[in-house]
């Protein structure tokens, strides 16, 4: 018999065949083609990314080579290259921009060996070199020169960069270390303070101290100097004062120790200290003893503190007698006691307020403090120092603080009895 061809049979089964080699071969070629393509357009994105700077420049100096070579008389579009080397120093940096600029004198050069005719214009050979060769050097120096000035001016931003960071973790630092927060919420007395740095970190610092019945510690202190080295020291000097209450109390049955053993037993520990740095502390401790009316205080040196009777309307500077912390080993520190009354005020505040100058030289001075005290005396101590630092910025006009301004303002409230 003659064999009957059944092509419609097999074609079923060729089907099938070329399913089941597409599953197993094209799927997976596909999805690896696919991992690739997707992986080769991330390495690009990354790259330029990366390196945009330099594609930048890059096509600024081959759209400036092709319109170099396209057009006729060449000569007269030669400085067109400054543009690629100019972005190039700005971008890249001194040694990037010497080849940039070496490449482009290369580029000029072959273009010359190419195209002569349309370089010279009634010129000699010797005129043309001339003239290339005195726009090459030109075009190099330029490059180096500014990419010299570029990477100095990068390098001083950097810096000031990283210093402002560093001035900006030294705030955060002074905020917790140096300043501590006024009681909010005590009965019969209200408390704020401020402080303005005249160089972002300083070393002025106070604390409040509140202990049972009524009794509050205020400390207001100046550091010698300004910057870091001022709030480091400053910081060191405020540790000492819980740790010298806590030893003294312990050793007195645990009764409230008197300011002045305070600031004796803080001397003690810090005298040496200060004195091998060849550094001082004025500071003010001060007792509010509510259920007494009474306020204790030690001056060590500081600025005097203005009290406003609200009984007479007169202010009062209170001054001690003692000296600095860190000036003399044998120092011994006295308190005084001053009677206050509802809606007296009392105002702490460092040398920097005083010493605030104007543009004629005039400082501020304790007489105008006093003054702007005065009239507004009827204010909460936070509308009171917010009132005297625009009158400080006023009479100041402009001019920078020369020194740290600190102030801290409390006026005395009737007790529930």
């Amino acid at each position: 018999m003659t064999p009957v061809n059944r092509p419609f049979q097999l074609t079923p089964l060729c089907i099938f065949g070329i399913s089941f080699l597409a599953q197993q071969f094209f799927v997976p070629i596909s999805c690896v083609w696919s991992v690739l393509n997707l992986t080769v357009l991330s390495t690009l994105k990354s790259y330029i990314e990366k390196n945009f700077e330099a594609i930048f420049v890059l096509t600024v100096l081959v759209a400036v080579a092709l319109i170099n070579y396209f057009i006729p008389h060449k000569v007269a579009f030669l400085d067109f290259y400054y543009i690629p080397v100019l972005l190039s120093a700005f971008y890249l940096g001194k040694r990037n921009t010497f080849y940039g600029s070496v490449l482009c004198v290369f580029l000029v050069v072959i273009f010359i060996f190419i195209k002569p005719d349309s370089f010279y214009v009634g010129e000699t050979k010797f005129d043309l070199f001339f003239n290339i060769s005195t726009w090459a050097w030109f075009l190099i120096l330029t490059g180096i020169l500014f990419g010299t000035l570029q990477e100095k001016f990068y390098k001083e931003q950097l810096t000031t960069l990283k210093f402002n960071e560093q001035i900006s973790i030294g705030e955060r630092i002074q905020k917790e270390l140096l300043l501590g927060v006024p009681p909010r919420k005590m009965e019969g007395i209200e408390i704020d303070a401020v402080t303005i740095a005249s160089q972002r970190i300083d070393g002025d610092f106070y604390d409040f101290y509140q202990h049972d019945k009524g009794i509050l510690d205020i400390l207001i202190g100046d550091v010698m100097g300004k910057g870091i080295p001022a709030a480091l020291l400053g910081a060191a000097t405020k540790s000492y004062f819980p740790r010298a209450f806590m030893h003294i109390q312990a050793a007195s049955e645990n009764r409230l120790p008197q300011p002045e053993k305070i600031i004796s037993d803080v001397h003690t520990n810090i005298v040496e200290n200060l004195a091998n740095l060849e550094s001082f502390v004025t500071l003010i401790y001060a007792r509010f003893d509510l259920p007494n009316s009474i306020m204790s205080f030690v001056d060590c040196g500081h600025t005097e503190t203005l009290h406003f009777q609200a009984s007479t309307g007169e202010i009062h500077m209170l001054k001690g007698d003692n000296m600095p912390l860190g000036f003399s080993d044998f120092e011994t520190y006295e308190q005084q006691n001053v009677p206050i009354s509802p809606g007296d005020i009392m105002l702490f505040y460092s040398d920097g307020v005083t010493d605030a100058e104007n543009q004629e030289g005039e400082y501020f001075g304790v007489d105008r403090l006093s003054d702007n005290m005065k009239q507004a005396r009827d204010s909460s101590p936070t509308d009171l120092l917010d009132y005297l630092i625009k009158q400080i910025d006023a009479f100041c006009d402009g001019q920078n603080y020369s020194d740290d301004l600190t102030m801290v303002a409390v006026r005395i409230a009737e007790m529930n009895r």
